[in-house]
């Protein structure tokens, strides 16, 4: 059973291409970056890994999926409250342009991200169909406005796309009502960041890339790179573990059932040695005496 729960989530599909994808974890804030500056350098980092050889597609976000984080806050849908639905949270994500093509999650309806929405464009959003299924009761989104009632950069974003669910902090669990706002557009949320990238050819070599090129710029920073294969193998980590116990007790217990039979008809044979000797004798073959043994000794461990 945990062996089958196992794979389960292994091979469900989360909404996302997990293959394929590195994760680069900076935060360069320890250097004395924020706000403008910070936003300013989060853009020359995005734009310095998409410039690295083998590199397809590049995007920033907040958090990506199974990473362990996850905002939620309360909805505002057109500055209400939503009224059909007893759910009031979605989880919120800031991320830039090309983020969906690189994390392999489709857009279902409407347009992604633009490099025009930033801090001086019209505030935007994009939700997933959970969002739509949770607080529209299906309706067409395009055009809505959506807000975090609690956090002031996330207010009055026009919905402008739709895009597939994903999983989001546990497998385990249904895709959440997502609202994913655009990167650049929040600076008084900007903080630590993750930059995706979906690369061609051998992943350690363009992390090594990767690095180099970020190094250029932070020098002094610690950064990380991980395949995001990784990330969603780690967040299974448990079941993997139970799973591998369950294995190793089912292949214990099966050998002390072997045990225990083999010392019943050891025990039973040793019994039984002078029959079997005048059995044999009269002509029985050791097949139908093995046969013969067999059935008793079930009988007794039936009795037993």
């Amino acid at each position: 059973l945990f062996v089958r729960t196992l794979k389960n989530l292994e091979n469900l599909d989360m909404g996302f291409q997990r293959e394929g994808v590195l994760l680069v974890n900076v935060d360069p804030r320890h250097a004395g970056y924020k706000d403008v500056r910070l936003m300013a350098l989060y853009h020359d980092l995005w734009d310095r890994t998409k410039n690295v050889p083998g590199v397809r597609s590049a995007s920033i976000s907040w958090n990506t999926p199974l990473s362990g984080t996850i905002n939620s806050d309360p909805v505002l849908i057109d500055g209400q409250v939503p009224q059909r639905s007893s759910h009031r949270s979605a989880s919120f994500n800031n991320v830039s342009p090309g983020f969906f093509a690189t994390m392999g999650i489709p857009l279902l309806m409407g347009r992604d991200f633009r490099a025009g929405d930033n801090a001086a464009s019209q505030r935007v959003g994009i939700v997933n169909e959970a969002f739509v299924r949770t607080f529209l009761n299906g309706a067409n989104p395009l055009g809505r406005t959506v807000s975090s009632a609690d956090a002031p950069f996330w207010t009055n974003m026009q919905i402008v796309g739709v895009v597939k669910n994903t999983v989001s902090f546990d497998a385990r669990q249904g895709p959440p009502p997502s609202v994913y706002a655009s990167y650049f557009q929040a600076l008084a949320g900007v903080r630590e960041a993750t930059i995706e990238a979906r690369a061609e050819g051998s992943l350690n070599s363009i992390a090594d890339s990767i690095r180099r090129a970020i190094h250029q710029r932070l020098p002094n920073t610690a950064l990380t790179v991980v395949p995001f294969t990784k990330q969603v193998a780690d967040s299974m980590v448990q079941e993997r573990l139970v799973a591998l116990l369950a294995s190793f007790f089912g292949l214990v217990a099966l050998g002390l059932a072997g045990v225990g039979l083999y010392g019943l008809m050891a025990y039973t044979v040793s019994r039984r040695t002078g029959e079997i000797g005048v059995r044999i004798a009269l002509g029985a073959t050791g097949g139908s005496v093995l046969r013969s043994e067999e059935h008793t000794s079930e009988l007794q461990s039936h009795h037993e």
